[in-house]
């Protein structure tokens, strides 16, 4: 309908965004209250939450422990037994020591919650762990009967990992490297011109 970028018309993924084809501004009235705008330049889709994880996958590769702890506040337990087919739990970090049980991932005899991020995150990346977030019952009386039925076609009917909200709080925190300091660095060129000295004494005797 409009020049928005995808597979079919213009070659580029939609995931990552594009150029549009359209050559200056236009209007499109779809209905009294909705409006289609199309504008040429360079369209950038930005993503937050569950979707941002998706998109930026490589990145959060290296934070998978601090991934994982988010996803699982947004999981019911229920909902995480189910699709995990886990067995009722009741482990001390809960989800992640259930997951890593499940997995037989250890780390020096403890669960290892970075190796079971990183598993969950490779899922996400493969499309293998499907997920969806669960919808208001408001949002749903906001769309008419005809275009739910239309979308209905769209939408994925097979099992996959309900989320209570598309939100993910993720705290990375940085870890400072300890930095020698100038003294030690001194003391240190000390120590080898005495060896040097030491050298040249032994080798004129």
């Amino acid at each position: 309908v409009n020049k928005m970028p995808c597979i079919i018309s213009s070659g580029i993924n939609a995931e990552y965004g594009g150029r549009t084809k359209a050559k200056r501004a236009n209007e499109t009235k779809l209905s009294e209250n909705i409006r289609l705008l199309t504008t040429p330049g360079l369209i950038e889709l930005q993503y937050s939450g569950i979707l941002g994880v998706v998109s930026n996958m490589h990145q959060y590769m290296n934070h998978p422990t601090e991934v994982l702890s988010a996803l699982t506040q947004c999981l019911s337990k229920q909902d995480a037994m189910y699709h995990f087919t886990l067995p009722d739990y009741n482990h001390p970090e809960g989800l992640p020591d259930t997951l890593a049980i499940r997995y037989n991932l250890y780390h020096n005899k403890e669960p290892d919650h970075e190796a079971v991020g990183r598993l969950v995150l490779k899922q996400l990346r493969d499309r293998k762990l499907k997920f969806y977030v669960s919808c208001q019952e408001e949002a749903k009386q906001c769309i008419p009967d005809e275009q739910l039925k239309d979308l209905q076609r769209l939408l994925y009917n097979g099992e996959a990992l309900r989320l209570n909200s598309s939100k993910l709080n993720i705290v990375i925190t940085k870890k400072e490297k300890k930095k020698r300091s100038n003294e030690m660095d001194i003391d240190e060129e000390e120590d080898d011109e005495e060896e040097v000295d030491d050298e040249e004494e032994l080798g004129s005797d």
